[in-house]
């Protein structure tokens, strides 16, 4: 996910964000294509620029998740869609709540990023 957020919003002031879980998640893996907006801990716009996602199922309680750069599977914990991954020798997490609406990703000793995702179809 980070090389999403370098690669496509280079320039973008990343700003603190706190991490959060929204809603109750869904039986059901979330499925279909979402635009995701970076924004801060306050929901402000920080790179109107869009990255595109898109959602499918890969089986009870499994989103798989492909960005322009990254495919990965999200696990329903709670009421999160969650994934671990490796960045530069770092465990990161990926938590996208259940609504599908708010993706925070965050590395140790990296900026932690937050996108607002809008189903496109």
């Amino acid at each position: 996910m980070k090389t999403i957020v370098y690669g496509l919003a280079a320039g973008a002031v990343l700003a603190g964000a706190a991490i959060g879980f929204a809603g109750p998640a869904s039986a059901e893996p979330l499925t279909g294509s979402y635009n995701g907006t970076l924004i801060d801990g306050a929901g402000q716009v920080l790179n109107p620029d869009p990255v595109g996602l898109t959602f499918s199922a890969c089986g009870p309680d499994c989103t798989h998740m492909t960005t322009p750069s990254q495919e990965i599977d999200l696990h329903l914990q709670g009421g999160a869609w969650v994934a671990g991954y490796d960045w530069n020798g770092s465990p990161c997490t990926i938590t996208l709540d259940g609504n599908g609406t708010v993706l925070d990703d965050v590395c140790p000793n990296e900026q932690p990023l937050r996108m607002s995702l809008t189903k496109i179809a």
